[in-house]
C-alpha cells in the first residue's frame, strides 16, 4: 500500500503572501497620494485661470479622488484577507511537514507476510491518508476562507477613504 501526498506539495510560501499583502497595502496608499498631490495641483491652477467652465474644470479630479479613496480601502482589505490566509497557511504548516514525513516514511515500508501485520500497516495507511484529506480540506475551506473575505472588502472598499487603509 502506497499513501500519495501530492495534495500536500507546492503549497503557497505564507511569508510571501504576508509580504505581498504588506506591498499591495503600500501602493493603495501610493495610489491615493498620487491622486491628491495631482488634485492639489489642479486646484492650485484656481489663482491663474478665470473663465465661464472654471469650476467644472477645477472639479474634474474630484472623482478621481473618490475612486482612489475606494481603491485604498479596498487595498486595504483585501490585503486584511491576505494576511488572515497567510497566518492560517502558517498554523497548517508543521501538520503539512509531518503529514509529508509520515507519508514518505509509510511509504519505505515492505509489503509484511503476516496476516496481522499486514492488517495493521493497512490500517495505520488508511488513518494516515484520513489525516492528509483532513488538512487538505481545512486549506481548501481557508482557501474558501479568502475568496469569500476578498469579495466583501470589494463590496465594503467603496465606502472607506484612505484612512483604512493602515491596518496596523
Amino acid at each position: 500500500m502506497t499513501v500519495t501526498y501530492d495534495a500536500l506539495l507546492d503549497w503557497p510560501d505564507a511569508a510571501s503572501i504576508d509580504s505581498e499583502a504588506e506591498g499591495l497595502i503600500e501602493k493603495g496608499e501610493s495610489f491615493y497620494d498620487a491622486v491628491a498631490e495631482a488634485k492639489g495641483a489642479w486646484d492650485g491652477l484656481s489663482g491663474n485661470y478665470e473663465a465661464p467652465e472654471q469650476q467644472q474644470l477645477l472639479s474634474a479630479l474630484d472623482p478621481a479622488l473618490r475612486n482612489a479613496e475606494s481603491a485604498t480601502g479596498a487595498t486595504a482589505l483585501v490585503a486584511s484577507a491576505m494576511g488572515g490566509f497567510a497566518s492560517a497557511l502558517q498554523e497548517l504548516e508543521p501538520r503539512r511537514q509531518q503529514l509529508i514525513a509520515d507519508a514518505e516514511a509509510f511509504n519505505l515500508k515492505g509489503c509484511p507476510v503476516d496476516e496481522a501485520e499486514h492488517a495493521q500497516q493497512m490500517a495505520e495507511g488508511e488513518q494516515l491518508r484520513q489525516s492528509i484529506n483532513t488538512l487538505v480540506e481545512e486549506y481548501r475551506q481557508k482557501i474558501k476562507g479568502l475568496h469569500h473575505a476578498s469579495g466583501r472588502n470589494q463590496q465594503r472598499g467603496r465606502l472607506l477613504g484612505p484612512q483604512c487603509a493602515r491596518l496596523g
